[in-house]
């Protein structure tokens, strides 16, 4: 212990010593934090005031209204308090009967014209308001033409009623809504919103400035193998550098969160309720439940940073970190989403859910409790990393072609081809399907990835001499256990995908197209499971489960099916089957990996795709019996649990 304490303190000498980086990451949010709530407000107010006072002009064409009605309009453009300009028979709207705002030349904007307002023929006739979206004057002009005509329109509905009726029927119905929240609630509510997003930007900054300089630094200045080659064990160096990280990227969340309800306090900032403090019980709370995600994100930065060749490699890394932290740590910001047990598990939004209801008083003690624990959990989860972060061997070998350095190369080269063919998926398939959906997602399947797959595959073989057809379809041949195992399994994963997008919908409601709204556009029943089912089951395996898969090797098939997992959750590009096809990715990776092919991992999509697809209505829910659905799964493990010879 008192060599780790003795490391620790060696490497907060020379990270404090690095005054600037210091200062950059640690001490400066904090100067900053009085300063932006000071001067934003300002330049906000400067900045209105300036557009307020501003004129705009607006040419208006009404040759469609009536004498009566044009002269209204004319009348509430001229009375509005912001200086409008009114002229008539622009050039552009001269002869209405063929004015087509589409075609319009936007360089009339350039001009003397803000905006457009037109009115055309019709029963009522149509108003149309024409402007240049880039343009500050002319959304300023819209603002103005907008804010006038909807109260003539008001003023208008409210005399219409009164004249037919005698009185509004709703006036006795009016809604008034009264916040009783004290103000140390709201305050606390304002700042919860804030505080997660804050801290992830704050302890992962602050944190990879400590990782990448006490590992990727070290490494590149040649000083980290001369520890390595000292009497001293990899895991008390490890931990020692752990601890350093933990500890500036604590204090930089630390002193900025304490900033930050300084600020508050000072009414320093355009927060809900008073300026005043927030209760110093549930400051305190907050930060508890807090801490062990900051040991969680500093866990992930020294694993990451101990693994990164070079400072820059490093760099590149951190920045999906940062990406996949924002995610569930946005929840916070969402007053529809409220902390419960199951989102109280997983990391990062747990705890970020938690500290927002700590801050205005809403956490119980059960779940407080259960928060603290998975956060915890998760830390000790990472830590476990931390162990094998410095590994002599693995820094000091040289890159031999047959050395596990080598094949981190390739497994790198791999995740690139992934990363490449995520993005060309989304772009060059989201492009085509937004021509035509079934034509497009037709096309996507059964051309582009394909065409993926084949090239990794010939890359490849041309890399280590690999066969085409091992690498697509697996180097053993499939057993009939592992096929059957396969689509045994998958009746509890559709059941439980089923259920998630329930337990889903009342925290982050789907768009109103489903999967079954989605499938009645591609005709009748066999089409859509032809392409929603069959087409997705040997395509996507292809590529992710074939050549993706076997170009990542397996030597280490944890992290091949963590990179699965998050490679085929993101080619689908939806946030709501974020999990779920996370889930199948993941599970049909270690399906291939245990049968040493992918024809098992085609079948077990196939169900699982044909199910979701094929269950309508009420029988979604019903159709599988809980215990049924496990004694299923449990047969289907034992059939895959003997692995293919070799």
């Amino acid at each position: 212990m008192n060599l780790v304490l003795a490391i620790l303190r060696g490497e907060l000498q020379r990270l404090v010593r690095d005054r600037r980086a210091f200062l950059m990451a640690v001490v400066l949010p904090v100067v900053l934090f009085p300063v932006l709530f000071v001067l934003f407000p300002s330049f906000s107010r400067m900045a209105a005031e300036s557009l307020d006072e501003e004129e705009t002009v607006l040419w208006v064409q009404l040759d469609a209204l009536s004498a009566a009605e044009s002269a209204r309009v004319r009348a509430a453009l001229a009375d509005t308090e912001s200086p409008l300009t009114v002229r008539e028979d622009h050039e552009a709207v001269r002869n209405v009967e063929t004015f087509q705002a589409s075609a319009l030349d936007p360089a009339i904007f350039e001009e003397d014209c803000d905006a457009l307002l037109v009115a055309r023929d019709g029963s009522p006739p149509v108003l149309e308001l024409v402007v240049h979206g880039s343009r500050t004057r002319s959304g300023e002009a819209r603002r103005r033409v907008t804010a006038t005509l909807e109260e003539l329109l008001a003023t208008d509905r409210e005399a219409g009623l009164l004249a037919t009726l005698g009185r509004d029927p709703a006036a006795p119905l009016e809604l008034e809504a009264v916040d009783v929240a004290p103000p140390d609630d709201s305050l606390g509510l304002s700042i919860g919103r804030m505080l997660p997003l804050l801290a992830i930007f704050l302890v992962l900054s602050a944190g990879s400035f400590a990782a990448l300089d006490t590992f990727a630094g070290e490494r590149e200045s040649g000083t980290l193998e001369t520890l390595l080659v000292q009497p001293v064990p990899s895991l008390f160096l490890a931990w020692g550098k752990f601890l350093a990280v933990a500890t500036i990227a604590g204090v930089a969340f630390l002193l900025n969160a304490l900033g930050l309800f300084a600020c508050a306090g000072f009414g320093l900032g355009e927060f809900a309720g008073q300026p005043g403090a927030v209760q110093p019980v549930r400051v305190l709370l907050a930060l508890v439940v807090y801490a062990p995600t900051v040991l969680l994100l500093a866990g992930v930065l020294t694993w990451i940073s101990a693994r990164a060749r070079s400072f820059r490699e490093g760099q590149n890394l951190l920045f999906p970190v940062m990406l996949a932290a924002i995610a569930p740590a946005s929840l916070a910001t969402q007053d529809s989403v409220e902390l419960d047990f199951l989102l109280g598990a997983i990391p990062i939004a747990g705890a970020s859910l938690a500290m927002r209801d700590a801050l205005t008083g809403a956490l119980g003690f059960g779940l407080a409790v259960w928060c603290l624990a998975w956060s915890a959990g998760w830390a000790l989860l990472a830590l476990r990393s931390v162990a094998s972060a410095l590994d002599a061997e693995r820094v000091l070998v040289a890159r031999a072609p047959g050395s596990e350095l080598a094949g981190d190369a390739r497994f790198r080269r791999a995740v690139a081809w992934g990363i490449a063919s995520v993005l060309l998926i989304y772009v060059v398939g989201g492009r085509l399907q937004s021509w035509s959906l079934s034509q497009g997602l037709a096309a996507t399947l059964w051309l582009l990835v394909p065409a993926l797959a084949f090239a990794v595959a010939f890359d490849l073989r041309r890399r280590t001499g690999a066969g085409l057809l091992p690498t697509l379809l697996g180097p053993r041949r499939p057993r009939a256990l592992h096929i059957v195992g396969a689509a045994l399994i998958a009746p509890m994963l559709a059941w439980c995908a089923i259920r998630w997008f329930t337990w889903q919908e009342t925290w982050l409601p789907a768009p109103e197209a489903g999967l079954q709204d989605l499938a009645s556009e591609f005709g009748g029943r066999g089409w859509q499971l032809v392409l929603l089912a069959v087409s997705p089951a040997i395509a996507e395996e292809l590529l992710f489960r074939g050549s993706l898969l076997r170009a990542m090797g397996t030597r280490r098939p944890r992290r091949v099916v963590l990179w699965q997992v998050l490679l085929f959750a993101a080619v689908h590009a939806s946030v709501h089957r974020f999990a779920v096809t996370g889930v199948l990715g993941g599970v049909a990776a270690a399906v291939a990996l245990v049968s040493g092919s992918t024809v098992p991992a085609m079948v077990l999509h196939l169900v699982y795709n044909g199910l979701l697809v094929g269950l309508e209505g009420d029988l979604r829910d019903s159709w599988l019996p809980a215990i049924v659905g496990a004694a299923v799964l449990g047969v289907g493990l034992l059939t895959l649990y003997r692995p293919s010879k070799g």
